[in-house]
């Protein structure tokens, strides 16, 4: 079984990541999907790939609330604090996240929500 299409055009649009000093691995597992997946920011650049499991925090949620979080109707904070986003693991390392993870958020668009 391979992977999922999005996986593959996310690949080549992460491919215009730089490396970064701070290494992150953050899974992302939704209610009722076939596939979860973990994205991986280190000093070789950004990639994707199918699973969790060396994923060092987890956000896990219901399709609903991915697609929200994905088209911006849904801040983190208010999924947080509604219970409707769980995340697990070691959190600490999304605190300083922001200006790491926000050219991901840009390159990855609309394929968000697709996984």
């Amino acid at each position: 079984m391979g992977e999922p299409d999005w996986m593959a055009a996310a690949n080549e649009r992460l491919a215009v990541i730089g490396p970064s000093d701070t290494e992150l691995h953050i899974g992302r597992q939704v209610t009722g999907e076939r596939y979860c997946f973990t994205l991986h920011i280190t000093e070789r650049g950004a990639t994707v790939a199918a699973g969790i499991t060396d994923a060092t925090v987890v956000l896990e949620c219901d399709q609903a609330t991915a697609a929200a979080l994905a088209d911006g109707s849904l801040s983190v904070q208010a999924a947080v604090l509604s219970g409707s986003l769980r995340i697990t693991g070691a959190t600490s390392e999304l605190v300083d996240a922001g200006p790491i993870l926000a050219p991901v958020v840009d390159a990855l668009g609309d394929l968000w929500a697709a996984g």
